[in-house]
């Protein structure tokens, strides 16, 4: 999971005319086998190819077939869309033995432009959720979640004799550790550098915490390994917008008002 994947242009980014893929570690020409209880380090491959966006999930690059897929876009102008998740979503489908899945990023009956897309996909324990911010004709991965096991499930373990007292942190932090150093794949800039790691007994699972260094932006992971399977059971990422960033795309929207009004202008002149 690279930290900032941009699609069209950017890190880990091919910089080309047509579409640009994030690639992830999987390929979408493999077929599906994994299932929800053996997936360990998925990841989303992602296009977007006039006005096509294409999700391929994957496990250790083989595809996640029948995943459910939600999909809410955030529309220019609409601030309160992320307050209505609910009613925001929409169900696209399922991914296929490949474990992708495509659809239009703006529906016909809508004419206005999307400015944040959000992806959940959802198998049995199994979920990942994903956002993207559209801008130029690409797509931004900013933030990304999976979920390997709930967290009603690791209750479950503590309250049987599956997972005794005894056998609760039964791997080392630093085999967990180790765990953890693998689930993270190399960012596009800079280094990831563990700031905490912690052990959580009642609940059997390490907890470790990464921020990004060395890099022009900031961004943090958290991973969370089972403490007696020593599997990823969580994992979030996300990164951070720089201000100048932010600043830039509000000159070049000014800017486009300023050449849309002198067009009106001299349309009207005519």
């Amino acid at each position: 999971m690279d930290f900032t994947k941009i699609l069209a242009a950017g890190l880990v980014v091919l910089l080309a005319a047509g579409a640009v893929t994030a690639a992830g570690t999987g390929s979408s020409g493999q077929a599906a086998t994994s299932d929800a209880g053996s997936v360990t380090n998925a990841d989303v491959d992602t296009t977007y190819e006039n006005g096509t966006v294409t999700l391929t999930l994957v496990d250790e690059g083989e595809g996640i077939a029948n995943a459910t897929v939600d999909v809410k876009r955030e529309y220019q102008g609409d601030y309160d869309a992320r307050e209505d998740d609910e009613v925001a979503y929409e169900r696209i489908g399922t991914t296929d033995a490949n474990g992708t899945t495509a659809f239009d990023l703006t529906p016909e009956n809508e004419s206005r432009n999307v400015t944040v897309l959000q992806v959940h996909f959802r198998k049995g324990a199994f979920s990942a959720e994903l956002e993207y911010r559209v801008e130029k004709g690409s797509l931004s991965l900013i933030e990304e979640k999976y979920e390997y096991e709930r967290a009603k499930d690791r209750e479950d373990h503590n309250e049987t004799t599956q997972y005794s007292d005894d056998e609760r942190l039964s791997i080392s932090m630093a085999d967990a550790r180790a765990t953890a150093d693998i689930a993270l794949e190399e960012p596009s800039q800079g280094n990831w550098q563990l700031v905490e790691a912690d052990a959580h007994e009642e609940d059997n699972y390490y907890e470790f915490e990464y921020i990004l260094v060395d890099a022009d932006r900031p961004g943090e992971a958290e991973i969370r390994v089972h403490g007696s399977s020593g599997d990823v059971i969580e994992y979030e990422q996300d990164v951070e917008r720089l201000e100048e960033d932010e600043r830039e795309d509000e000159d070049e929207r000014e800017d486009e008002g300023d050449d849309e009004n002198e067009n009106e202008h001299e349309d009207e002149d005519d």
